[in-house]
This record gives C-alpha cells, sequence and structure tokens, in this order.
C-alpha cells in the first residue's frame, strides 16, 4: 500500500502549496496530490477551488496570483523525480492540453497520474494519448460498480485508477477485486483515521490519500 498526500501536508501548511507538498515527504508519503486550475493567460496554477479571495481564477491573469498560488510547472522543477497524482479541475479542452504539454516538458509522465471526475476530461487525455496512468472519472467508477464484468472486459482499462472518496460506500472486498481482476488499481481518500485505513489495507486498496501523512505511515509498508 502507498501513502499518497492528500494536497500535501495540509494539516501543517496550507493545502496545494510547496511547504505543504516538502512536508508530506519528510512525513513519509510517496506520492503527492493536487489540483490544478487554468488562469485566465492559461497558466496552470496549483488551487483546489475555482475562487481565491474572491478572485474567479479563470477570469484572473497569474500575475496577481503568483504570490499566493504556484504553478504546476514550479512543482514539476521543486519535484523532480517525485510521483504526482494531479487532479484537472478546469473542466475545458485547453486545460487538458496545457496539463500534457508541461508533464511532457518535463518528460514526467511515467511518474505523473492525471486525474479528472469529469468524463470528458478524461476523453482528451485519450486524444491526446497521455502515456501516463490516469483516474477514472465519477460516470465510469459507477460504471464499474454497476456493469457485470463481462461487459466490463470489452473495455480498455489499461493504466487507469479507481480514485474513490470513501462517501461513495465503494469500501468493499466486491469493488476491489472486481477492479483488480480487470487491472484497474484502487485508491481510496480522504482516510485520516489509523483503523479506517487498516480496513481499507486488508480490503487490498493499493493507495491510500490522508491529510496526515505523519499519522499513518506506520501502515505504508504493509
Amino acid at each position: 500500500m502507498e501513502l499518497v498526500a492528500h494536497r500535501g501536508a495540509n494539516w501543517h501548511f496550507p493545502e496545494n502549496t510547496l511547504p505543504a507538498f516538502r512536508r508530506a515527504l519528510q512525513d513519509g508519503a510517496s506520492i503527492l496530490e493536487m489540483d490544478v486550475r487554468r488562469t485566465r493567460d492559461d497558466v496552470m496554477v496549483v488551487c483546489h477551488d475555482p475562487v481565491w479571495h474572491g478572485k474567479r481564477i479563470s477570469r484572473t491573469r497569474y500575475e496577481i496570483l503568483a504570490d499566493a498560488l504556484p504553478r504546476l510547472e514550479d512543482v514539476l522543477l521543486a519535484f523532480p523525480t517525485t510521483r504526482l497524482n494531479i487532479d484537472i479541475k478546469s473542466r475545458d479542452i485547453k486545460s487538458a492540453y496545457l496539463t500534457v504539454d508541461l508533464v511532457r516538458k518535463y518528460q514526467a509522465a511515467s511518474r505523473v497520474c492525471l486525474m479528472s471526475i469529469h468524463l470528458e476530461v478524461h476523453r482528451w487525455l485519450h486524444d491526446l494519448k497521455y502515456e501516463g496512468e490516469r483516474g477514472l472519472s465519477r460516470l465510469e467508477i459507477i460504471a464499474l460498480y454497476l456493469l457485470p464484468e463481462v461487459i466490463l472486459r470489452f473495455f480498455n482499462w489499461s493504466g487507469r485508477r479507481a480514485q474513490v472518496p470513501l462517501r461513495y460506500g465503494l469500501d468493499t472486498v466486491y469493488f476491489v477485486k472486481k477492479c483488480h481482476v480487470l487491472g484497474i488499481s484502487v485508491d481510496y481518500w480522504v482516510v485520516n483515521e489509523i483503523e479506517t485505513a487498516q480496513k481499507l489495507i486488508d480490503l487490498g486498496a493499493d493507495r491510500i490519500m490522508t491529510d496526515d501523512p505523519a499519522t499513518l505511515m506506520s501502515l505504508s509498508s504493509a
């Protein structure tokens, strides 16, 4: 089981910042999870919410946000060998293109999993022939649960990860085994209690995303 820092060690530093990412690695995380959005002038910044201190990111030039929000490029430069899990929040084709271009610029596809809850973003990533791992959209996760295995086998699931929030109620042996049979890895988020993390390990989860890597570090080698 691998430990993923959800927006960095955000209990110690502001989420989605370089200090939070550095602390997460110090605390034992092996993968950094983050969210990215596109600014008005086409800079991919690391931020979860669409609005930052009253400014809508998609309508704001990066120079206004520069003191507060790191660029995705800054993260790729700061952590040249660390594996990253990047959630593309902007629901537009340009954001997908810009993100893939940056990952390719730094030859990082082998260590970067791209994620989005939106099915169309994954279609664009597929059209771009993104070489690295990809998550699954919300609809794909629902299909995994509802559709019989015989139908699901007609689709190519290679290099895909089911990144599942606990609120979906899919933390079951049935779901994990079904994904693994299809060649899909299973990651759960957000997990901050040792008891919950241990249950997921026992189910066969591949990765656990947490706000507090230090607390769960003792389980990460299980």
